[in-house]
């Protein structure tokens, strides 16, 4: 539901204040304690928050533990969730909203 919003909507359709898990993963989602949550994919979420109405808390946590807190419903939202059948029990899944392919890099000569 919620990053399927686009500029377009002008008027807020939400009131829920939802908690949201952010591992500290740079450049995506980055913890700093002068100001709090920074990053790309907390970026989409204040837009998100700013376009829908709904209001997001930040708690950070390690990705692993966002994900069983989601299972067990104690939090509402995590970031960077790879789509899993099994998931789709307990979450429900936005659109994609980065496109990406990740390689790995090797220092030079180490692949003959």
């Amino acid at each position: 539901m919620l990053l399927t919003f686009n500029s377009s909507h002008s008027q807020e359709v939400c009131n829920d204040t939802l908690e949201v898990a952010l591992p500290n993963i740079p450049p995506y989602s980055i913890y700093t304690n002068d100001s709090g949550f920074g990053g790309q994919d907390v970026a989409l979420l204040k837009k998100v928050s700013e376009i829908s109405g709904c209001k997001f808390i930040f708690t950070r946590l390690p990705w692993k533990r966002g994900l069983k807190l989601l299972q067990q419903e104690k939090i509402d939202v995590i970031i960077m969730a790879s789509w899993r059948k099994k998931r789709t029990v307990f979450g429900q899944y936005t659109r994609p909203y980065r496109w990406e392919t990740q390689l790995i890099s090797v220092r030079n000569n180490l692949i003959r």
